[in-house]
C-alpha cells in the first residue's frame, strides 16, 4: 500500500458485542475490585462466595465449570477464602476424593455487606434502564452463557 498505510477491516456486528462485552468486563472488575477491597478481596473472589452462598454447598470441580475460571486459579482463591475464614473446606463423605464448599457465617456477613454496595451501585448504574431493558438484557447475557463453548 502507498505510504505505508494499512487498511483497517471492518468489525462485525458480532465483534462489536465482543468488543464492548470486553470493555464492560474491565470496567467492572476495577468497579468490582473497589467495591469489595475493604474485605481484603478482589472481584474474583468475590465472585466465587457468591457462587458458594448461592448454592449453600458445592463442590469445587462444580465451582470450576459454572465460574469458567481455571481451575488453578479457583483452587488459589479457595484457598484465600478459607485463609479468611469466609468459607469451609470439607471431603465429601460420600466420596473422599471430592471437595464441598460452603460458607461460614462471617462470610455470609461479609457477603451481605458486599451485596448491600454492589447493590447501591447497580441501581445508580443502571437507573436509565427500564425493566424492559434489563429482562431483555438479563435474556441476552442468559443466551451468551449457555453458548459460550469452549
Amino acid at each position: 500500500m502507498k505510504g505505508g498505510k494499512t487498511r483497517m477491516k471492518k468489525s462485525s456486528d458480532k465483534t462489536k458485542i465482543v468488543i464492548s462485552l470486553l470493555r464492560l468486563g474491565s470496567f467492572l472488575y476495577r468497579t468490582g475490585n473497589r467495591i469489595v477491597k475493604d474485605y481484603d478481596l478482589n472481584q474474583q473472589q468475590f465472585i466465587v462466595l457468591n457462587e458458594i452462598v448461592r448454592n449453600k454447598v458445592i463442590n469445587q470441580q462444580q465451582l470450576v465449570a459454572e465460574l469458567l475460571y481455571e481451575k488453578s486459579n479457583t483452587s488459589k482463591i479457595v484457598k484465600k477464602l478459607k485463609l479468611l475464614e469466609y468459607i469451609e473446606i470439607k471431603k465429601s463423605e460420600d466420596d473422599g476424593r471430592i471437595t464441598l464448599l460452603s460458607c461460614t457465617d462471617k462470610g455470609f456477613r461479609v457477603w451481605n455487606e458486599c451485596m448491600e454496595k454492589y447493590n447501591s451501585w447497580n441501581d445508580e448504574w443502571l437507573k436509565s434502564l427500564s425493566k424492559t431493558d434489563i429482562s431483555d438484557t438479563i435474556r441476552i447475557l442468559k443466551n451468551l452463557e449457555d453458548i459460550k463453548g469452549d
